[in-house]
């Protein structure tokens, strides 16, 4: 009887392990499932990108990388803070921005220096607003 018990008791673990183990696995078929939508209004904070400023001794391309970083995120909306820290101290003030080109990480290409001190970084634009947020009329 003991171990008619044990028996029983050792299939009924090793039953629980399988059906456990069935329920363990990814989906691989079946239709896609919609998440929590995320509010776009800037009140989710869960992750928030924030810009690094200058750093000393930074060469020429080091400048304009930091420049264009600094112009993406949320962090830009305060009147581009962090992107007027790599602009000479006489220019950060006097800098507007005419508006901001909209592009996919993945459609840009390398910072390409063309001669001293001279960059051209060329991008797919996904669109493009004005200094006053709109999109230009087409």
């Amino acid at each position: 009887m003991m171990r008619l018990r044990a028996a029983a008791a050792a299939l009924a673990a090793a039953l629980v392990a399988v059906v456990l183990t069935a329920c363990a696995g990814l989906p691989t078929s079946g239709p896609v499932n919609a998440g929590v939508d995320i509010p776009d209004d800037g009140s989710s904070s869960d992750f928030v990108f924030i810009p690094k400023g200058p750093v000393e001794d930074a060469t020429p391309q080091q400048i304009v990388e930091g420049f264009i970083a600094a112009g993406s995120g949320p962090g830009a909306n305060a009147n581009w803070a962090t992107a007027r820290e790599f602009l000479a101290p006489e220019f950060r003030n006097q800098w507007k921005p005419a508006g901001v080109t909209v592009y996919s990480a993945g459609d840009r290409e390398p910072i390409q220096e063309i001669s001293e001190n001279e960059f051209v970084l060329t991008v797919t634009p996904v669109a493009t607003l004005d200094a006053a947020g709109a999109a230009p009329h087409r």
